[in-house]
């Protein structure tokens, strides 16, 4: 397996950790949380859901401000917030993991979570996400 591919897992596998660590409280006793797809819809919990997301990329905002964006955000109608998830941010250098800062994810998710905000998280190698310095 090439070392890029092999890094990429690893971080992958990092990523899922964080989400499942930021999640944990929400599922503790709880059996019934669930997310489908049913009859050409969404079903979250039991309910018919719809997905109203916007992009909210935590690496592109000073994380004291994180909440403020959020608040902003389902303010506007959002309930559902998605960001990237920039591979080289997190891993600058071979075998090298950053995870503070504006690259802490597992705060942002947390965050997002005490919102009552669900993420979907668009995990890569390359985002190209209009930030030169990131792709």
């Amino acid at each position: 397996m090439a070392a890029s591919a092999r890094s990429f897992r690893e971080l992958s596998l990092l990523l899922a950790l964080a989400l499942c660590s930021a999640l944990a409280s929400s599922v503790d006793g709880e059996t019934s949380r669930r997310f489908w797809i049913e009859n050409d819809a969404f079903w979250k919990d039991g309910e018919q859901f719809q997905i109203v997301g916007g992009d909210v990329h935590y690496f592109r905002i000073i994380p004291e401000y994180w909440k403020d964006r959020l608040l902003r955000a389902k303010a506007l109608g959002l309930n559902t917030i998605q960001t990237y998830v920039p591979w080289n941010l997190h891993e600058p250098e071979p075998r090298s993991w950053e995870f503070r800062g504006f690259s802490d994810i597992e705060s942002y998710l947390r965050l997002a979570h005490e919102l009552e905000m669900l993420v979907m998280l668009r995990v890569g190698p390359y985002i190209c996400g209009g930030n030169f310095i990131l792709c």
